[in-house]
């Protein structure tokens, strides 16, 4: 039997909406994406293993669990008739040279990208790794030590500026996919509007865009936990969690325990100063950006 081959790959950037995109559009009676959302396969050579951030090495055994790529393909073994069949690593992009080894694999595949406003995107990168109790510093003093950080090898996650250079990343995928095969779309359309977003991709995708979109469900959200313990009970091994397990699918679990925990978030605000200095840090590469993709960002440097 021969092994099915992903065609479609949101490739980042992280904090960018993308989870967003894969719950809505593997609910598409034609899509097929991979239970776990990113694989990491194709980055994980450009990844410099072991990476030496705090807790690390969880997505290091998880890039590791995949060697070849027969492992990485059996993750689509129970894809069938399909006409999507995709997967959705954000640091894709981040490692942009993966674009060459994707095509490789397979010259006809799709490629989604998702931006945000990088000064956004960084803040939300930083509460997401506060939230798993993994950052120490505060916003300022990360940005400050981030240079240091990526000297000592510290994973993508934890390079709060360096993701939000976008315009040569999201340039390469276009230069080796063109323009027919690569959808940028912005995080503010996302917010916005998910249910014309999501068709766009359909439509992109040369799907029937007949879906049926719950604009209300929201993915992921970052921020600071009102309740931390709560949250421990809920991820944890828990009574509680074992008592979820016994009553509910993978599926819907993984979505409830998401409700709950973005419940039990609380959005923080970011220093006027931090924000002015970012900005103007990324001014350049926003307007670099914007000439890419042909879409006007100058709410970005507001």
């Amino acid at each position: 039997m021969t092994q099915k081959q992903p065609n479609l790959f949101i490739v980042g950037a992280a904090k960018c909406g993308t989870t967003s995109l894969y719950y809505h559009l593997m609910s598409h009676k034609d899509v097929f994406f991979c239970e776990h959302k990113e694989p990491y396969y194709f980055s994980t050579k450009y990844a410099q293993i072991p990476h030496h951030g705090k807790a690390d090495e969880i997505n290091d055994v998880k890039r590791m669990s995949l060697p070849t790529l027969d492992d990485y393909l059996k993750l689509f073994k129970d894809a069938t008739d399909e006409k999507i069949i995709g997967e959705a690593s954000t640091d894709y992009l981040y490692f942009y040279k993966v674009a060459e080894d994707i095509k490789a694999m397979n010259p006809d595949a799709k490629i989604v990208i998702s931006l945000r406003n990088p000064v956004d995107r960084a803040f939300s990168a930083y509460y997401h790794q506060i939230s798993k109790d993994r950052e120490t510093l505060s916003f300022e003093d990360a940005l400050e030590e981030e240079e240091n950080r990526i000297k000592d090898n510290y994973s993508f996650i934890w390079r709060y500026k360096d993701v939000g250079l976008y315009s040569k990343k999201v340039k390469h995928f276009l230069d080796v996919f063109g323009p027919e095969k690569v959808k940028v779309i912005l995080f503010d359309d996302i917010k916005n509007d998910i249910t014309s977003v999501v068709h766009d991709i359909l439509e992109f995708l040369e799907l029937d865009t007949n879906l049926k979109i719950n604009a209300s469900e929201k993915h992921r959200a970052t921020g600071v936990y009102r309740f931390k313990k709560f949250n421990e009970l809920m991820f944890k091994k828990s009574f509680v969690r074992r008592i979820l397990q016994m009553g509910l699918t993978q599926k819907a679990r993984n979505r409830l325990l998401l409700k709950l925990t973005n419940i039990n978030l609380k959005k923080p605000q970011m220093n006027a100063q931090t924000r002015k200095y970012l900005i103007n840090y990324f001014k350049d590469d926003i307007l670099e950006t914007e000439k890419i993709i042909g879409r006007d960002l100058q709410d970005w440097l507001e």
